[in-house]
């Protein structure tokens, strides 16, 4: 059975002890392999400049108008993060979703990325 067990360990009432024996689900043994393992590929996007910067799950985007975003990602147990940022410092939310496709998609079309 995957999840946790308690075991008592000990007889003596005022000195009794319990452990604990983790087993990891599948969920996390996925996410584990994903957030230390290698980076997520970003497939190419007509009319744009993606660099990976040496901060795992940090994109540089540069569009075909010129615009600058950053795409991030962050692996989480029950679906990664994918967010893109654009403004002054990449400081406004353009979009975070869980689905790379619907992330990359604003990149592709910088239009729905101005707001």
């Amino acid at each position: 059975m995957l999840g946790w067990t308690w075991t008592e360990v000990g007889a003596d009432a005022s000195r009794r002890r319990w452990r604990i024996a983790i087993e990891p689900t599948a969920d996390y043994l996925s996410y584990v392999e994903r957030r230390y393992g290698p980076r997520p590929e970003i497939p190419a996007i007509d009319g744009a400049t993606v660099t990976a910067r040496t901060q795992r799950g940090w994109w540089d985007v540069t569009t075909s108008d010129g615009e600058r975003y950053a795409l991030t990602w962050s692996p989480q147990i029950g679906g990664d993060r994918w967010t893109v940022w654009g403004g002054e410092n990449f400081t406004r939310l353009v979009r975070s979703t869980t689905d790379q496709a619907k992330a990359l998609f604003v990149l592709r079309h910088p239009s729905h990325a101005r707001g």
